[in-house]
């Protein structure tokens, strides 16, 4: 089926039906929309067409584009076979704002196809795989472009140069998830706007150019679903856009109390992959404060003791790791940000839970977090790990508990071991770190000097 919107309301729709393995009859609906009114106008024309593969699909762009009238705002054309889109293709629709090609197999982008008009592009589920450097030179309009579902295995460089700049909220929207991306190109995002969000789930990335995402700016990463066994603050480095933050809270609202944090707001996403080993300071490169910090379903067994001993996210997922102990002081002054801070530990292999790795050595007994719905403190969520609840006593007293499944079947909730001496706070446990920690290279292999 292909749809088509003019400027004026006008909808064209399309349908076609089986006559022979050659030959279609098609039926083509106009509506034209007027104030509440619809009025509908059939016209049935008969034509021929020779068409390999039989009716209800075509593969000439070119005669297909000759029955679009040029001043049309919306185009969707799907399941189709256009292989190659050529150059120029789109380029004379120059009032068009929305192209839909999805499922159309194609597997070439040609130069400056489409017009400069154009503010949403969808090319998911094809076979693309080529895509050439000036595709989509000088849509500085486009907000949201979705190359999802194809076998993308290289972007060239630049290739987002100035696309989006001139965007309604100044940001592009890119959704690369599920292709078979290996690496990216140090210079991908040089010269880029805004992002809305860079989504890169479901690839088979391995290694991240350090200061890839440095040279943009965006509110949200995803790197879920890959096979990055090293990170690195260099990797994490960019910078937060403020504007399309504000933009988005005032056009969706913010559900969280504290609007002005979300202002400084972005999310990165590293779930999936084969991650070992969180590094020192692994956040130091961000320049706006991380929201949401997801590392879970890696396999984590190690955390730098001052992994975040500087920048802290709001929320850090560790859950589904491979994690038996805390280092000392590892979430030392978590407590006392202005901002309520979660931490997810649970589904590790964690026996107990040390002060030690909360408030570092000099802790008193008790040790006591403050416990006010209107200031800060530390929530934890720790259920799934073989946990002794008389060697996590202490926390009933020190911080605000999410979930928690003692190994000795007690009753978490119910559980009076601080009033009657079972309480039992064992030794710090020692965490060395591993007799290698591997260290994320400045660059992909491959790639230039």
């Amino acid at each position: 089926m292909t749809c088509y919107l003019d400027q004026m309301g006008s909808l064209c729709i399309y349908i076609d039906f089986h006559h022979s393995a050659t030959i279609c009859n098609k039926i083509v609906i106009f509506g034209f929309i007027h104030g509440h009114a619809f009025y509908l106008l059939a016209a049935v024309c008969v034509a021929l067409a020779w068409i390999p593969g039989g009716c209800g699909q075509t593969t000439d762009l070119s005669l297909f584009l000759a029955t679009i009238p040029p001043n049309v705002t919306e185009i969707t054309q799907s399941n189709q076979y256009y292989p190659v889109l050529f150059d120029q293709a789109f380029a004379s629709f120059m009032s068009l704002k929305k192209l839909e090609l999805e499922g159309n197999e194609i597997h070439t982008i040609g130069s400056q196809v489409f017009p400069a008009s154009l503010e949403e592009l969808y090319l998911s589920h094809n076979q693309i795989e080529t895509i050439h450097l000036e595709a989509f030179y000088n849509l500085t309009f486009l907000r949201n472009l979705d190359l999802s579902f194809n076998k993308i295995k290289n972007l060239p460089s630049s290739l987002f140069a100035t696309v989006g700049s001139r965007a309604l909220d100044h940001s592009l929207y890119l959704n690369l998830n599920n292709n078979e991306l290996c690496t990216l190109d140090p210079d991908l995002f040089l010269n880029s706007p805004r992002f809305s969000g860079i989504e890169l789930k479901n690839n088979r990335i391995s290694c991240v150019p350090a200061l890839v995402f440095a040279k943009t700016e965006t509110n949200y990463i995803t790197l879920k679903n890959n096979e990055l066994t090293v990170i690195s603050p260099e990797i994490l480095a960019t910078e937060m856009s403020l504007d399309i933050y504000n933009n988005f809270c005032m056009v969706h609202g913010c559900p969280f109390m504290h609007i002005d944090f979300l202002r400084m707001g972005i999310d990165i996403s590293l779930s999936g992959n084969k991650i070992a080993s969180v590094p020192a300071e692994i956040l130091s490169q961000v320049h706006g404060t991380v929201v949401y910090f997801f590392l879970s379903n890696n396999r984590i067994s190690y955390i730098h003791p001052e992994a975040f001993k500087t920048y802290k996210p709001w929320e850090l997922f560790l859950d589904n790791n491979q994690l038996t102990c805390l280092p000392e002081s590892v979430f030392l002054n978590f407590d006392e940000s202005y901002y309520v801070h979660y931490v997810y530990l649970n589904y590790n292999n964690l026996t107990t839970l040390h002060p030690d790795a909360f408030f570092g050595p000099d802790w008193t007994d008790p040790p006591v977090f403050p416990i006010d719905n209107y200031g800060p403190y530390l929530s934890l969520s720790v259920a799934a790990n073989p946990l002794l609840c008389k060697t996590i006593c202490w926390l009933m007293h020190a911080t605000y508990i999410r979930t928690v499944d003692c190994a000795d079947g007690v009753e978490w909730s119910t559980w009076d071991g601080l009033d009657n001496g079972q309480c039992v706070i064992p030794p710090a446990p020692e965490c060395p770190p591993p007799t290698q920690i591997p260290v994320a290279p400045n660059q992909c292999p491959g790639q230039g000097e």
